[in-house]
């Protein structure tokens, strides 16, 4: 399945601020470099926290510091700094520093500063700048709120072989929304149709979604333009039956967004006649300033990636183990997702690292890195992704890009998803 692939935005502020309480420092006498510049020492650590390795003035030596597998850590260049976490811990209680680009066969004096991280406590149920109860994504949709799509990862599946058509998947743009009546029917827009579910096509579906499926109807107007969108069908599903059950219920579980599925096909002449997209929408955060410059960690979230071949046959990818940690002062984010299994429950290898980026109120976008590959592999993927919530509850985003296997000269499509509570 799913070579590395370039960064996203980092930073280089070497400025070290005041250390608070409980800051540790230990000094890692005589780091001894080969010949190629190069030296290794390992470190303890035993909770969350933010680690600082600041680089000796002058000096062009680097540093990148891996968990206890091996795998790196998102880092910031200059005053090297890296935020420890359950998920790194859970591996293992030391990491790896590995020193490059150094001085040959010199000795540094190293130190190593440790912040212990407390997670901030913030109500999950009432918004904090001025005490009125929190709506969930779930509730506002009940309520009879639009739901857009902030992030859409989409793919044109139309014009397949079997049809005569000469184009494979490719990634396109499409919007999507979904509302909510007082009866429980929910109207999808998605690639520009749109299809009110009754309650009796709310039906489940297999895997780990539910949703509906309806059918635009078997008569079509006498407009030829018209008649371009007759005969099709739309499908949406979310991530779990049991969200399925809550979303008709009226709530979400208090998530301030909603992870779609959500698929048009079947609809005749049209360029992009089959469409599939992975989206996400909610309420997005309206200011970070209950965040007060603390550093949060986001996890117990999910990823989902679906991988298109050239012949239209889909493999799908999940996993449990997403985490972010976004620096409310400095205003950047980074993160971790891995131990992806397949649609079988295999394990699959890939280890894809969100660098060191800027974010605002808008969102944040880039690159993975994309580790864990065989050597034939190549993967090229982007995130784009933003806060839910009044409280900053949630970090949720799309994934999309290409991969391709051995010398395949065509690339497969990538789609899918993050997301992760605070």
């Amino acid at each position: 399945m799913l070579a590395g692939c370039g960064g996203g935005n980092t930073s280089q502020k070497d400025q070290m601020p005041p250390k608070p309480k409980n800051t540790t420092t230990t000094k890692l006498d005589d780091v001894s470099l080969d010949s190629d510049g190069e030296g290794t020492r390992t470190f303890d650590v035993v909770e969350e926290g933010k680690l600082t390795i600041p680089i000796p003035s002058g000096s062009a030596l680097k540093a990148r510091i891996l968990d206890a597998n091996g795998v790196e850590i998102p880092g910031r260049p200059g005053s090297w700094v890296v935020v420890i976490t359950d998920e790194i811990l859970e591996v293992g209680n030391f990491v790896t520093i590995e020193f490059y680009d150094g001085t040959p066969n010199q000795d540094y004096d190293i130190e190593v500063i440790f912040e212990p991280i407390a997670r901030p406590q913030i109500p999950d149920n009432q918004n904090v700048s001025d005490n009125t109860p929190i709506q969930d994504a779930g509730q506002l949709l009940a309520s009879g709120n639009i739901l857009t799509g902030q992030h859409i990862a989409a793919l044109s599946l139309g014009n397949t072989p079997e049809d005569g058509g000469p184009n494979p998947p490719r990634l396109i743009d499409a919007n999507f929304s979904i509302t909510r009546n007082a009866e429980g029917e929910y109207t999808v827009l998605f690639a520009d149709d749109s299809h009110t579910f009754t309650t009796d096509q709310l039906i489940p579906r297999g895997g780990h979604y539910n949703g509906g499926t309806g059918t635009r109807g078997p008569d079509c107007p006498g407009d030829p333009i018209e008649s371009r969108r007759c005969g099709g069908e739309i499908s949406f599903r979310v991530k779990s039956a049991d969200l399925f059950n809550a979303l008709n219920s009226g709530h979400s579980h208090g998530d301030h967004y909603i992870a779609f599925g959500v698929e048009r096909e079947g609809f005749t002449n049209l360029d992009d006649a089959d469409v599939a997209a992975y989206a996400i929408a909610g309420q997005p955060t309206p200011s970070f300033n209950v965040m007060n410059n603390t550093t949060a960690i986001y996890d117990n979230g999910s990823a989902f990636l679906d991988i298109w071949s050239p012949d239209f046959s889909r493999e799908s990818y999940s996993s449990n183990n997403v985490t972010f940690v976004a620096d409310f002062d400095r205003m950047q984010i980074s993160g971790r997702i891995h131990n992806f299994t397949d649609e079988d429950g295999e394990d699959e290898t890939p280890f894809l690292i969100m660098p060191w980026t800027n974010f605002d109120m808008s969102g944040f976008d880039g690159n993975f890195v994309v580790d864990g590959l065989d050597p034939d592999e190549t993967a090229e993927l982007a995130f784009d992704g933003s806060f839910f919530g009044p409280n900053v509850d949630n970090v949720a985003g799309t994934i999309e890009g290409t991969y391709r296997e051995g010398s395949d000269p065509e690339r497969s499509v990538v789609t899918g998803l993050f997301f992760a509570d605070r």
